[in-house]
C-alpha cells in the first residue's frame, strides 16, 4: 500500500505478515573463476646458487653437465629438454646448467667422465640419481622416474 507523507513524497507502507521487505533481497556476489597457477621453472646461473634454492623450497637439484663443442649436448638440449612434457617434467627441480669446460672443480666433485651428465641432488646436495649420454624423451622420462 502506497501512502503520502507529510512532505508530498510517497513511500512503500510493509504491512505483510511477514514484515520483511522482499525488496530488500540479499545479492550474494558471484565467484570469480580462478584459474590454474601454473607453476614456473626454477633455475640457478651454478651449484651454489642451485643449492641455496633447494633448501629454501625443498626441492631437489636437476643439474646439467654440458659444453657448447659437446655435440651429444646439443642434441639433448635441442631433442629432449625442447620437449613440452620434458619441461613439465623438468619444473619439478631446481635446474641448472654447469659448463664444464668453466667449473672443473663441479666436475671432480661429482665424477663427470663424460657429456652429457645429468644428475639429481637433494638439498644437502647428496647425489639421488646419476645418468650420462644422449637420452631421447622416452629415455629421459624413465630415468628421472627411478629417482623418485
Amino acid at each position: 500500500m502506497l501512502i503520502k507523507n507529510s512532505q508530498d513524497n510517497w513511500k512503500w507502507d510493509d504491512n505483510w505478515s511477514t514484515k520483511k521487505n522482499i525488496l530488500k533481497k540479499e545479492i550474494k556476489p558471484t565467484p570469480k573463476k580462478t584459474e590454474p597457477i601454473e607453476k614456473k621453472q626454477i633455475t640457478a646461473v651454478n651449484f651454489k646458487e642451485a643449492i641455496e634454492k633447494s633448501k629454501e623450497s625443498k626441492m631437489s637439484v636437476l643439474a646439467f653437465f654440458v659444453s657448447e663443442s659437446c655435440g651429444f649436448c646439443q642434441k639433448l638440449k635441442k631433442e629432449t629438454l625442447s620437449d613440452d612434457s620434458v619441461k613439465e617434467l623438468m619444473k619439478n627441480y631446481i635446474v641448472v646448467y654447469i659448463d664444464a669446460d668453466k667449473d672443473r672443480d663441479s666436475i671432480k666433485k661429482y665424477k663427470v667422465t663424460g657429456l652429457p651428465t645429468y644428475i639429481i641432488l637433494n638439498q644437502d646436495e647428496k647425489q639421488l640419481q646419476f645418468g650420462s649420454g644422449f637420452l631421447n624423451k622416452t629415455q629421459f622420462f624413465d630415468w628421472i622416474k627411478k629417482s623418485n
